[in-house]
């Protein structure tokens, strides 16, 4: 981050924001449903990552009215905490694993990425598809790191170099998890996900 401090005209009456913020961030095209092949037939290297990036200005206000929002974080955090608490007791003793949380850790969830039993990984394309056309927005949500266009072509890393990541990143299925969603929604996404991993050949 930079901070910068340009000249400002003065004017009677006027109000003058002298400082702005400057920041840098990235993001990635890619539609997880799709094969690392297609994304990049369609978006280019921007389905590369490390992705192509951004700089931006913040003025004062902005910035400004950005902390405002901060305050805004411990209740969405709760929030999260408290549906993938859901999340968890709804999915005990299912073919779903839920995250795994280290000890002494607090987890913010970000993403609330289960794990598909291991037979069920070579439909996973298939179930997100079907829980889409049931109004059921489930993804990938994770990245294999190592088998990134960037990584594969600077350390030549393939598919058997990581196994527990291949095993991972083929199995990881993640469920809707947001501040305002409810008992019953999440009841919704479980119910849909296991009656169609049920009906997996």
């Amino acid at each position: 981050m930079s901070v910068s401090q340009p000249l400002a005209v003065r004017m009677p009456g006027a109000v003058v924001l002298e400082r702005t913020y400057g920041f840098s961030s990235s993001h990635r095209y890619f539609r997880p449903e799709w094969t690392a092949g297609e994304n990049q037939a369609v978006f280019g290297r921007c389905a590369n990552f490390p992705a192509h990036g951004h700089n931006y200005r913040l003025t004062e206000f902005q910035a400004a009215f950005g902390s405002t929002q901060l305050a805004k974080f411990p209740r969405i955090l709760q929030a999260r905490m408290e549906g993938a608490a859901r999340y968890d007791a709804m999915l005990q003793g299912t073919p779903l694993t839920p995250p795994a949380r280290m000890n002494g850790a607090k987890h913010t969830f970000q993403s609330y990425v289960t794990l598909l039993p291991p037979e069920a990984a070579p439909h996973r394309a298939e179930l997100i598809r079907s829980a889409r056309a049931q109004g059921v927005e489930i993804q990938v949500g994770t990245i294999h790191m190592p088998l990134t266009t960037y990584f594969r072509q600077r350390y030549g890393y393939k598919p058997g170099d990581f196994p527990v990541t291949d095993d991972i990143a083929a199995r990881a299925l993640t469920l809707p998890l947001y501040e305002g969603i409810t008992h019953e929604e999440q009841r919704t996404v479980v119910h849909t996900v296991l009656n169609l991993l049920s009906a997996l050949p």
